[in-house]
């Protein structure tokens, strides 16, 4: 039995959508002006942490053969910085970023999201503000708390 072809350019990508994407940007900065000012390490950690989660976790394209040759995978950058004030425009208070949050439905959405806020708290000493913003969103969302 011939199987057809795959079709040449095919692209697959998984990750967040893009109004998980704004949740995200909203939360982070929540985050951040809990306390007293963003140190250098948290802006920097903001990007990283930010670029990681948006970049799709595979990008491949098969060519003609794919069932004989590795695809060739690509990773594409994400302009972080236009989510960032995508978020301060269309989530410019914390009723507004909640509200963001609280329309995350899928679980492993909500799990990536929570995972990279507390990596993004962690990159100095947690505060009380901090986890009072995680804690908010464990609780929201069902999961458990992530102090230790």
């Amino acid at each position: 039995m011939m199987m057809p072809p795959m079709a040449e350019n095919t692209k697959e990508t998984v990750g967040l959508s893009d109004n998980e994407k704004l949740a995200l940007c909203g939360l982070a900065r929540a985050l951040l002006q809990s306390h007293a000012g963003v140190s250098a390490d948290e802006q920097a950690a903001l990007e990283d942490v930010l670029q990681e989660v948006f970049a799709p976790t595979a990008i491949m394209t098969p060519g003609e053969t794919a069932y004989r040759a590795s695809p060739q995978v690509e990773t594409p950058t994400v302009d972080v910085g236009a989510w960032l004030e995508r978020a301060a425009r269309e989530l410019p208070d914390d009723d507004a970023v909640r509200a963001a949050a609280q329309r995350v439905m899928r679980p492993e959405s909500r799990e990536l999201i929570c995972d990279a806020l507390f990596s993004l708290a962690a990159t100095d000493t947690v505060s009380e503000s901090e986890w009072k913003v995680l804690d908010w969103l464990t609780d929201t969302w069902k999961m458990p708390r992530m102090r230790g």
